[in-house]
């Protein structure tokens, strides 16, 4: 295995954990109170990336739905990339 081959490998790894505690935040937001330690520690790793996409569905004309899709995104974007890394790995 190249050391290029093995940074890719562990770069699918980190975004595979990455979209496990999306899912994980998401579901716990609808049972566990947000200011939980559990809460704020995932939160801690998910934000940076849920970010960008709350501020984009923030524009979208079904801005004023009571669900947040950001996290559906991300896992979207995220598989889409693990794709593609697997195609170069």
């Amino acid at each position: 295995m190249t050391f290029i081959r093995a940074v890719i490998v562990a770069f699918i790894y980190l975004l595979q954990i990455f979209s496990w505690l999306i899912v994980i935040e998401a579901l716990l937001s609808w049972v566990v109170d947000p200011f939980h330690p559990i809460m704020q520690f995932i939160r801690r790793f998910t934000e940076p990336i849920l970010d960008p996409f709350r501020r984009l569905t923030e524009r979208m004309p079904m801005a004023n739905l009571p669900i947040d899709i950001s996290p559906l995104l991300a896992i979207i974007v995220i598989q889409i990339l693990i794709a593609v890394l697997q195609g170069l790995a």
